[in-house]
C-alpha cells in the first residue's frame, strides 16, 4: 500500500504542512528507500513512512528554528538540529539494522 498525504496529515505535527511539501518528502522517501531492494514489502513500507517523517520533521524544525540575518546584500541562515530529537530516523535506522543494511557500517560488494 503506497503511502499517501492523508496518511501523514492524520500525525497531528505534520497536519498543517502544504499538500505539495508531503507529496515531496513521499517522494524523496520512496527514493531513498528503493535503494534497498532487499526489504521485504512491508519493512519498505515502513520505512518509507518513518523516512518521510523524518523528512518532514526536519522540515518543520528547519521552519521553526531558523535563525537568518542579513548584513548589506549577505544573507545567512542557520538551524539548529541538534535540539530536536527526531525518532523517526532513529526507527529508520534500526529497521534497516534488524536486515543488515545500515549504511553507517558501510557496504560491500561483491562479483562472482
Amino acid at each position: 500500500m503506497a503511502l499517501t498525504v492523508s496518511q501523514l496529515k492524520d500525525y497531528p505535527q505534520f497536519a498543517t504542512l502544504a499538500d505539495q511539501v508531503i507529496l515531496d518528502a513521499i517522494d524523496d522517501a520512496q527514493a531513498e528507500v528503493a535503494q534497498w531492494v532487499s526489504l521485504p514489502p512491508k519493512a519498505a513500507e515502513r520505512a518509507t513512512r518513518l523516512f518521510a517523517c523524518h523528512l518532514l520533521t526536519a522540515e518543520k524544525v528547519a521552519a521553526s528554528g531558523v535563525q537568518s540575518f542579513t548584513i548589506g546584500p549577505i544573507t545567512k541562515t542557520k538551524v539548529d538540529y541538534s535540539k530536536i530529537h527526531d525518532r523517526y530516523i532513529e526507527g529508520y535506522l534500526r529497521l534497516l539494522r534488524q536486515y543488515g543494511l545500515d549504511s553507517s557500517q558501510g557496504r560491500a560488494w561483491s562479483s562472482d
